[in-house]
């Protein structure tokens, strides 16, 4: 029983710095891609499980399907929702229920990553390294920070993982269990985020390591390794049947993607190893993860190959672009975490070896070291988890507004890549009509008139204009009030001269000064708050809804 303690504490941990926060921004959805996933969870209990969509596929997408469901029937049960058309209006006026279930369940599934990265390092390296890497994994910025947003990197890495265990068993025993379920979990992988498909070359690497080890041909055990394909296939296919089904949709979006990711020249090994993986991970746990490499290759054991074969394709795979975004890492980090264990597990063994008498001093010496290479990730979590608790500068813009601004006014707003997520989130007259053009005529005729009243007695519905940072275009829309955000770029300084014309003291909602402590935070953090400049062109605007704070 003592012997479980310290992971159940690594554990605790993991989950504590996952779950809190996890309802920041509600109502609002401040992070870029979560609603890519949610969306199409949720739009699954219509009964068409077809995503039309497959840039990411589709397993953790009906993951998520699952949780909204237990959402609305938990709902029900409270007396929230009458019927599912109660559920759909409060998803589209207010869906912090939907969005901090998903939530709930992403940090769950992250700490489950946890667990199984302590098997994983106690299998290749050892109960020691299993529980220190899982210790150090906890508190990776990227896994933890990542987990409390409805996406499918960190199940992804999850899976990972897990495929790691019967990986293992192929190598050390072979049973075609161990291959069929070596297979699945890389298919089940596949069908969360394309890329766990490289693990598909530690299955043929553990099954050649195998028999050169006992010096028996590989083709004689040939049908294992195809049952282990087929598995692959068929774990793909359960959880994302429609890459089959919608072959030609499947084949078109991921061809458009490859050529998105793909854009401009270069690589971007550099960007991780020098900006990611520091603010990630922190560079004595970084600089522990190398030597823990050197180590295992220098073994040159048939585990360490089998162990480093998809970090090493993974990263050689992801890094051929320059076009990347820090949660690319996501994957690499239980084995990065290993390996910093596994280095201060030998470093600690060959310390005591030498001066056998000065255990005391051996253990000190490690303590520090895990203290050293625990603190700046854990430091940057707690900081960016008391962050995000508070109020974002993008809430704080649009109650400004609310109570500020006239009900007809007209409104511009800075967009990046035509999306809005990183500015104000106010109602307009355009976002409104995206609600209508999504919800089709008929049956959502009755829930559309009550989203539209509910979202209007919320504040006013402003009337929005293209944003074209030019002055004869604001004249020519009649804009009122810009709202500029500094995630969405720099301001020209033509434009920035004109604005300040119009508008000398401009009101400006800034960030908690807490995030100026954050080291690295552009890099590794998924959500950022930034300063909102609302820039109104007429001068003294009418108050309206003072009541709103």
């Amino acid at each position: 029983m003592k012997s479980k303690i310290p992971l159940a504490a690594v554990l605790v941990l993991a989950l504590y710095l996952r779950i809190q926060g996890t309802s920041f921004g509600l109502p609002h959805l401040y992070y870029w891609d979560e609603p890519t996933v949610v969306n199409r969870a949720v739009r699954f209990g219509s009964g068409d499980l077809n995503p039309h969509f497959f840039a990411y596929p589709t397993l953790y997408m009906y993951v998520l399907a699952l949780v909204s469901g237990l959402t609305f029937v938990a709902g029900k049960v409270a007396g929230l929702y009458h019927g599912a058309m109660d559920f759909a209006v409060g998803y589209f006026t207010d869906p912090s229920a939907v969005y901090q279930s998903a939530r709930v369940a992403t940090a769950l599934v992250g700490t489950a990553g946890v667990l199984l990265t302590y098997h994983a390092g106690k299998r290749f390296f050892g109960p020691a390294v299993g529980l220190l890497g899982a210790l150090f994994l906890s508190v990776s910025v990227l896994h933890s920070t990542h987990s409390h947003v409805a996406i499918t990197d960190v199940p992804h890495g999850v899976f990972v993982v897990a495929a790691l265990l019967p990986l293992h068993a192929v190598l050390t025993r072979g049973g075609r269990r161990d291959y069929v379920l070596a297979g699945l979990l890389i298919g089940l992988g596949v069908a969360t985020k394309y890329l766990a498909g490289l693990h598909l070359a530690g299955l043929v690497l553990a099954h050649l390591l195998r028999h050169r080890a006992a010096r028996t041909s590989p083709f004689g055990d040939l049908p294992s390794l195809l049952l282990g394909g087929a598995a692959l296939l068929g774990g793909f296919f359960v959880g994302a049947p429609y890459c089959f089904l919608d072959f030609g949709k499947f084949r078109a979006d991921l061809t458009e993607q490859a050529a998105l990711s793909a854009g401009g020249d270069g690589w971007s090994a550099p960007y991780f190893l020098l900006r990611v993986l520091p603010g990630d991970l922190g560079l004595p746990m970084l600089l522990l993860a190398g030597v823990g490499l050197v180590l295992a290759v220098r073994e040159r054991k048939a585990a360490h190959g089998l162990f480093l074969s998809f970090p090493a394709l993974y990263f050689l795979f992801v890094t051929r672009y320059p076009k990347a975004f820090a949660r690319y890492m996501i994957p690499e980090d239980p084995f990065l975490a290993l390996l910093a264990a596994y280095a201060l597990v030998q470093l600690s063994g060959r310390l005591q070896s030498l001066v056998p008498s000065r255990q005391r001093v051996g253990r000190l010496a490690l303590a520090m070291l895990v203290g050293a290479a625990l603190l700046p990730p854990l430091i940057t979590n707690l900081r960016w988890n008391r962050l995000i608790l508070q109020t974002d500068p993008r809430t704080d813009a649009l109650a400004w507004a609310r109570r500020t601004l006239p009900a007809d006014a007209v409104v511009a707003i800075q967009p990046l890549f035509e999306r809005t997520f990183f500015n104000v989130p106010l109602t307009t007259d355009r976002s409104l009509a995206y609600i209508d053009q999504i919800l089709p005529a008929g049956r959502f005729g009755a829930a559309k008139e009550r989203i539209f009243t509910t979202l209007r007695a919320e504040g006013p519905v402003f009337r929005e204009a293209d944003y074209r940072p030019e002055p004869a275009e604001l004249e020519r829309q009649k804009v009122e009030c810009v709202f500029t955000s500094s995630l969405n770029g720099p301001v020209a300084p033509d434009f920035m001269a004109y604005l300040k014309s119009r508008c000398p003291e401009p009101q400006v909602f800034t960030p908690s000064a807490q995030a100026e402590a954050l080291p690295w935070r552009s890099e590794v953090l998924p959500v950022e708050p930034p300063t909102i400049t609302a820039w109104c062109l007429t001068s003294d605007p009418a108050p309206h809804h003072s009541g709103l704070q």
